[in-house]
């Protein structure tokens, strides 16, 4: 990628305001315009990676030369391309069975997913064990199955856990 103008401009930019009157010391004299169409063909084929890496691992007491940018630039890592295997083919029989299990969860009750929770609150309060993989709901759990199946009060919720249990 050849570097453009736009380019120079904001790596000195970047370079006044993190080095200040030292970068602006270090061309003295010179013609900047020559200065920048320098950096410009040492910098030419530079990728825009390696100058972001390189703006990124600049000297921390003195603003570098071209040369020493250019290098800064060179230690930068090349993107590896990504190693990609071909998918492996679908089993048939495994595509029918999941396919199976999606058709049987459409079909089941929309609010299926309420009881189960229930359910699970049920074997919680029984204490059989229900620990935070196995059973505990978390009170958005219990709101919302609660909610679902239409227990609001708490007569309603102790009868159909006392369902479940029997």
């Amino acid at each position: 990628m050849p570097v453009n103008s736009n380019t120079i401009d904001w790596i000195f930019g970047r370079m006044c305001v993190r080095y200040g009157a030292a970068w602006a010391a270090k061309w003295g004299g010179a013609d900047l315009d020559a200065v920048r169409d320098d950096w410009r063909e040492e910098l030419a084929r530079c990728s825009r990676e390696s100058i972001l890496y390189a703006m990124g691992y600049l000297p921390l007491d003195f603003p570098p030369t071209v040369a020493q940018f250019h290098a800064i630039c060179l230690r930068a890592p090349s993107p590896e391309p990504a190693l990609q295997l071909p998918a492996p083919p679908a089993d048939p029989v495994r595509v029918e069975r999941e396919i199976a299990k999606m058709r049987a969860r459409q079909a089941a009750s929309p609010k299926a997913w309420a009881y189960r929770l229930r359910d699970r609150e049920a074997e919680q309060r029984k204490g059989e064990g229900a620990n935070w993989h196995n059973g505990i709901l978390t009170k958005a759990q219990r709101d919302m199955w609660r909610a679902a199946l239409g227990f609001n009060s708490c007569t309603a919720i102790a009868d159909a856990m006392q369902e479940v249990s029997a």
